[in-house]
């Protein structure tokens, strides 16, 4: 009787706290072991293994083994296997989409997702593969093969003091049981040898390939992953078990065990207890970089912190007097590395202690046993976490592609059709305004050009008529003047020299002035400066339609001939054309050949008049006689006629207007370019807004829409898989007892019920899980996640009803909802009762509380970034405190269409008598608009009634409805009894129809608390 006594006392803390041989053969007499066998104990340690063997007969606990351990996986390993098989179909459905978009939607998605195509072959491939990947890294000389033989069970791993795990080094089943080593180098190849033998030999084979001795370095090893194909049962079915790398052994090893610890689902880090201070947060923290430092919030994560345990291993080697504070520090140094650690995740343990003790004694410590638990947990949550991080990072990206294809759906009906109509119009008033100013510019040409001809007859008239040209023309030396017996040749060469000395005579007039020369220079820069602006204007019409044509704004065109650099036009360059002045010519010298020949042409076609009054006077022979008796004086007679003649205003208009004649003709030319440029423009930005508006409507039509039903429907089936199929539950059906139902509606139902001895509510879809509602499921239960706050309605957790296929939201138990708790609540309603009554006042003391904190919750919900977008009496819950407390607290709830503000893209969305003129016009909006339903609510509070747009509501008035809001006919604010003046004032800036004007919430806050009562 006293032998089972003390046998029952035979407890393991009582063994381990034999620290001599006598104290333990003590024990051994108490506990029933025969006296022969305590004989031949020769040590402390020999003494404990003969105590821990006593143990285990007697104790009552199952012995873990790595066969039980295999048919507990089998089950977990199965049900993981048809999550994934059908995550893979969504996987596989999504990767078509992907492969359809168009271009312009996948730089979009590229933009959040770099590399979105190859990461969904990646990860569907991953999904397909039944390898699960336990990771176990560590410190060098932690003990990780020690830990890992304990696991298995046996001794499969090489571990030695004067060496190191070297490379990957991965545990696989195997009937045929041998290494393959993967050499490091392009291309893969590998070593494979069998592994025969006994366990040494076994070792020494695995030693060659896995580990190098001490002294290691910056050297590579030869393989870069070794794959042990084992006959063990804990690893049938799928399990690999990865040893690594110590951390911090050198830089490559270390980068070899980051770049695989996205591969694994779970992760084990051993921890050296015995050195000074534990953990090393610089080399555990550097590790885990990868997967969770400057990681976009509004990404899915890398990996699931829960996925993970740590092994602080040698604990027997911590002095029991420090082992408390020890473990502290140990866990505050792991949460500065893992912020999410649970501190159930963290293990200690001597794993030489523990196979001593399962090799000698057969026994299982505590220690041990508790990682062997946290162990078999692991492998469900880290199988769980594999399917459920693919499926975060599928709907992320789904959800991507909607927004982005939503967004360029609305900006072709709300910004690219109205910009390209509003680019036309702008384009089309500048060619008008060009029309108008070239017309102008060339009727002050015309002019200038008039003047510049009258100036140069009036000059050249007054040269040809002074006296150094009379005098000239006067002046004959007997010499040049000719002589024929022919009197028709006489007056030919006469009338030629005469005709030769006026050619001069106009030669150096405008050698003197250079009056052509310059002539056609002034109208060439004149041209350019009145056309300066037109050339501009011009240049840049056409450049902005070449330059959207390369953005797609209008089709890509050319204007071939009518550019030089950056002009529209070939204009001529007028500096050196025309004549230069010289030194004067002498009289009598021979006529330059650079007179234009229009002067000869016009000599030659003299006045008819002149011409016969000539031949008339020498049409005898004495005239012959007359001449040659006086050369001079006939010459002088010929000069003076023929000039005469030849200065009249007819004649020398029509011969400055032969030289102007070619700038004339080019100006002419180029004014009628000018209009011919504008409508060729106008018709090509005619053609271009039909082309391109047609563009962007197939695009949307042919791409964007169809893209976005598509991506919406594999979202929601993907969300209806995840619901039913994926999903871990928080809260259990069978926890919700005492089910009473409060409320019924279209939407769905709502219980009252008991939770662990607290009242919640209870709330449900009619309509069970489908892909038409999974998404909006899960989108309200992330915001009564992320929503806290004390004007929130408090969320508990989400249940399953499996049987119906019901997605349950617990929350705290309302008594009421403002609609109820204040219409037509005659006490409530301040604008039922008169001015300076103490029922009004009593009354404006309740709304104003309430008012204040509906402001509140929206400005925190404002604050963290979100819209509600559905506000209304019904959707904000009345919680009634008990009479010796402050009265109604106001919950803001029905969070289920609140967005984060930069996702909201102008869908339709709210109820309609609440809903702002932006959001009824399907405009982009955001926070102003619950600012505009709160205006409403205003209204309502004060008055206790509902707007009078709700009762008549009907969603086939939309239309009429909106230009009813838009035009400003909401609830009249001049009442009877009307709210005092900042109520009202506050009320009616919330409607303004310019959401810019209206306050925020933060500002109605304030400005509610500073109301008084009148």
């Amino acid at each position: 009787m006293a032998a089972s006594k003390a046998q029952a006392n035979l407890t393991e803390e009582r063994i381990d706290e034999c620290k001599d041989l006598m104290g333990a053969l003590d024990l051994l007499e108490n506990s029933g072991i025969p006296p022969e066998e305590i004989d031949s104990i020769e040590s402390i340690e020999q003494a404990q293994m003969v105590l821990l063997k006593q143990l285990a007969k007697t104790s009552s606990r199952t012995q873990w083994t790595p066969e039980s351990a295999a048919g507990l996986m089998k089950s977990v390993l199965e049900k993981d296997r048809v999550s994934r098989e059908e995550l893979c179909c969504h996987f596989e459905e999504a990767t078509t989409y992907a492969e359809g978009l168009h271009d312009s939607a996948k730089q979009q998605l590229e933009s959040n997702v770099p590399r979105f195509q190859s990461l969904l072959t990646t990860k569907l491939e991953q999904l397909r593969d039944d390898a699960c990947h336990i990771l176990v890294a560590g410190e060098t000389s932690a003990g990780k093969s020690t830990l890992l033989n304990l696991i298995l069970g046996e001794d499969l791993l090489p571990y030695s003091v004067l060496s190191s795990t070297s490379t990957i080094c991965e545990l696989k089943y195997g009937k045929e049981e041998k290494i393959r080593a993967f050499k490091q180098g392009d291309p893969i190849t590998y070593d494979e040898v069998p592994l025969q033998g006994n366990k040494n030999a076994r070792m020494e084979e695995l030693s060659k390939f896995v580990y190098q001795k001490e002294g290691r370095d910056e050297r590579t090893f030869a393989y870069n992953r070794v794959e042990i194909f084992l006959n063990f049962p804990l690893l049938e079915g799928g399990i690999t078990i990865v040893d690594s790398p110590g951390v911090g052994e050198n830089e490559q090893l270390t980068e070899m065990v980051k770049k695989y610890l996205p591969n694994a689902f779970a992760f084990m880090y051993i921890i050296n207890s015995a050195n000074a201070g534990g953990v090393q947060p610089d080399r555990l923290g550097d590790l885990l970089q990868a997967l969770t430092h400057e990681r976009d919030p509004d990404q899915p994560p890398m990996f699931d912190p829960k996925s993970a345990i740590f092994v602080c291993n040698k604990w027997d080697m911590v002095p029991p007097k420090e082992a408390g504070e020890v473990w502290d520090d140990t866990i505050r140094k792991l949460k500065l590395c893992w912020p999410e650690l649970d501190e159930s995740q963290v293990f200690k343990i001597s794993a030489k202690k523990a196979a001593m003790a399962r090799a000698q004694a057969n026994y299982i410590t505590k220690d041990f046993q508790k990682l062997l638990n946290g162990l078999q947990d692991l492998l469900p949550t880290g199988l769980h976490a594999k399917v459920e991080l693919n499926y975060r990072w599928l709907t992320y990206l789904l959800d991507r592609s909607s927004f982005h294809l939503r967004v360029m759906l609305g900006n072709v009906v709300d910004q690219e059709l109205p910009a390209l109509e509003q680019l036309r119009q702008s384009v089309k008033e500048r060619l008008k305004k060009l029309r108008t100013a070239a017309a102008s510019a060339e009727a002050k040409m015309r002019r200038y050009l008039q003047e510049r001809v009258d100036s140069a007859v009036k000059d050249l008239q007054q040269y040809l008529t002074s006296d150094e040209i009379h005098e000239w023309l006067h002046q004959w030396e007997e010499k040049e003047l000719p002589d024929n017996d022919s009197w028709t040749v006489v007056e030919h060469l006469t009338k030629k020299q005469v005709e030769e000395r006026i050619q001069q005579i106009i030669s150096t007039w405008d050698q003197h002035r250079d009056f052509f020369s310059k002539l056609r220079s002034e109208l060439m820069q004149q041209f350019r400066a009145e056309f300066n602006l037109v050339e501009e204007d011009i240049a840049d019409i056409e450049e902005k339609m070449v330059t959207a044509g390369q953005h797609g704004k209008f089709a890509n065109v050319s204007a071939p001939g009518r550019r030089v650099g950056n002009s529209v036009f070939y204009l001529p360059d007028y500096s050196t054309a025309g004549l230069t002045v010289g030194q004067k010519i002498a009289l009598g010298a021979a006529s330059p050949l650079v007179i234009p020949i229009g002067v000869v042409v016009g000599l030659f076609a003299l006045p008819a008049a002149g011409a016969m009054a000539i031949r008339r006077r020498a049409a005898h022979r004495q005239q012959l006689e007359a001449y040659r008796e006086n050369k001079s004086k006939y010459m002088v007679q010929v000069a003076t006629d023929t000039v005469k003649d030849f200065v009249s205003d007819e004649n020398l208009r029509r011969i400055v207007g032969q030289q102007v004649e070619s700038t004339s003709t080019y100006l002419d030319r180029l004014f009628g370019t000018i209009p011919q440029l504008i409508e060729s423009d106008e018709r090509l930005m005619n053609k271009g807004y039909t082309v391109k508006k047609q563009e962007a409507i197939t695009l949307a039509e042919e791409h964007y829409n169809p893209s976005r039903v598509k991506c919406e429907k594999i979202q929601g089936e993907l969300d209806c898989c995840y619901l039913t199929t994926i999903r871990q539950y928080d809260v259990k059906y069978e926890d919700l007892v005492e089910r009473e139902l409060i409320a019924s509606g279209s939407f769905g139902d709502v219980y009252k019920a008991r939770m662990n001895s607290t009242e919640v509510a209870m709330k449900y879809m009619t309509d069970s899980v489908s892909a038409g509602n999974a998404t909006d499921l899960l989108q309200e239960e992330r915001n009564l996640r992320r929503l806290c706050h004390q004007n929130v309605i408090k969320f508990y957790g989400t249940a399953y009803w499996a049987h119906h296929e019901k997605v349950i939201f617990v929350t705290e138990l309302c008594q009421d909802n403002l609609r109820e708790y204040i219409i037509y609540q005659k006490d409530r309603n301040p604008g039922k009762h008169r001015k300076g009554t103490a029922e009004r006042e009593a009354a404006f003391h309740v709304v104003k509380r309430l008012a204040v904190q509906v402001a509140t919750a929206l400005s925190y919900i404002h604050s963290v970034g979100f819209v509600h977008r559905d506000l209304k009496l019904e959707n904000i819950l009345i919680q009634i405190r008990e009479p010796s407390t402050s009265g109604a607290v106001i919950k803001l709830a029905d969070v289920g269409l609140t967005k984060k503000a930069d996702n909201i893209t102008g869908t339709l969305c709210g109820t309609p008598p609440y809903i702002a003129p932006e959001v009824l016009q399907e405009k982009r909006y955001g926070k102003p608009s619950d600012m505009y339903s709160f205006g409403i609510l205003l209204w309502e509070m004060w008055y206790g009634e509902e707007t009078p747009h709700a009762k008549h509501f009907a969603l086939p008035r939309l239309e009429e409805f909106s230009k009813e809001i838009t035009e400003g006919r909401r609830p009249d604010p001049n009442k009877e009894f009307s709210a005092p003046t900042p109520w009202k004032e506050l009320m009616t800036t919330c409607w303004s129809t310019d959401p810019a004007n209206r306050p925020t919430a933060e500002e109605c806050r304030a400005g509610l608390l500073k109301i008084t009562c009148d």
